[in-house]
């Protein structure tokens, strides 16, 4: 109410409080909840309940919030088989665990931004250098 009060709204009838428990996993269960509210209200305040203890190693009520983006990094290469022409091949793999290390540590460089690169996928059968490499990551950025 402060925070409303203090941007000066002053002209509503209703207020719903909504909390978002499952927005670590997409929102499965609120999601449709989330979006059929959304469109009847003019303001939203968000909550997503957490474990202080996570974050602040106490209980506490933590007032700030972490945005979060997904970061994707694909590698084109060029297949070539592994054992009788590995030399005609560019390995996207092998590009890719360059890349990640390279840039493991450029949001560090933003104040309360993470990139943390979570998953990756090569190739798609033993015997073949792998023509396309894709990796994912989590970035936040706390606001």
């Amino acid at each position: 109410m402060a925070i409303l009060q203090a941007a000066g709204w002053k002209d509503y009838a209703e207020l719903t409080v909504l909390f978002n428990p499952d927005e670590e996993v997409g929102s499965i269960g609120s999601g449709e909840t989330i979006a059929r509210l959304a469109d009847q209200h003019d303001v939203v305040l968000s909550f997503e309940p957490t474990t202080a203890k996570a974050v602040v190693k106490t209980e506490a009520l933590l007032l700030g919030a972490s945005g979060t983006a997904t970061a994707k990094m694909e590698v084109k290469g060029r297949a070539s088989h592994a054992r009788a022409a590995p030399e005609l091949g560019r390995n996207a793999l092998i590009e890719l665990a360059y890349q990640l290390q390279q840039t493991r540590d450029v949001a560090k460089s933003v104040p309360g931004t993470q990139l943390n690169w979570t998953t990756a996928q090569a190739g798609e059968v033993r015997n073949q250098i792998p023509e396309r490499a894709t990796a994912i990551g989590d970035v936040r950025a706390t606001v």
